[in-house]
């Protein structure tokens, strides 16, 4: 268990979307089959400005839409960042327009009980508010990530730990930063062969993170 957070320690951010004209978390939709993860840190800055890295999955939403078909939304606990690798590895967003987002607060919990328009956004501050004081919302992420595609054993006839990745991989590698950065990752530890140095040879370039062997 970690440090067990009063409300008055907490701040939460909310958006208010003037087309329903109500007050809600952000969110919003992936975007040519990212990751989920990747999706949830980019809309947040999209529609606040805010950059984040995740932290502890919250419940996922599901409701029935007027067309019948049935939303699914994952939530997680997220924390503003102003630099670090996870800041660096990021490509810049365009904020939403005015009329998406038309105002952005940080509130108490208190507030945010009274100005979250649907029931299911209020649950998920309830959770929030239950991990505070239980000492488990503030988490540090362990990620285990398994190389990209390398180089079939039976096509390689130099030595195993020289085994490269294949195209593929590499383009796998590059969509391994997006992920590393959603959860903010700062030191990595990683096999010295070829194809698991090449798998977060990316992000360690790109963001000047500490690497070990």
């Amino acid at each position: 268990m970690g440090e067990k957070l009063r409300p008055k320690d907490i701040e939460v951010l909310i958006v208010h979307r003037p087309r329903y004209n109500d007050w809600s978390w952000p969110k919003g939709k992936n975007e040519g089959g990212e990751p989920i993860v990747t999706a949830a840190i980019r809309e947040v800055e999209e529609e606040t400005g805010v950059a984040v890295v995740l932290g502890q999955p919250l419940t996922t939403q599901r409701y029935r839409l007027g067309s019948g078909h049935t939303k699914e939304v994952h939530y997680w606990v997220g924390r503003g960042i102003t630099s670090g690798p996870a800041v660096r590895a990021r490509k810049p967003v365009e904020r939403a327009s005015r009329r998406e987002i038309d105002e952005t607060r940080w509130v108490s919990p208190q507030r945010a009980e009274q100005l979250l328009s649907r029931r299911g956004d209020r649950r998920l501050l309830h959770e929030t508010m239950a991990l505070a004081a239980e000492g488990t919302l503030v988490t540090v992420p362990f990620l285990l990530v398994r190389h990209a595609k390398a180089v079939a054993r039976s096509s390689w006839e130099g030595r195993e730990a020289d085994r490269p990745l294949t195209r593929l991989g590499v383009r796998q590698s590059v969509d391994v930063m997006d992920l590393l950065a959603a959860f903010g990752v700062e030191t990595l530890i990683a096999s010295p062969w070829m194809r698991c140095m090449s798998t977060v040879g990316p992000y360690v370039t790109a963001t000047g993170a500490q690497l070990h062997t």
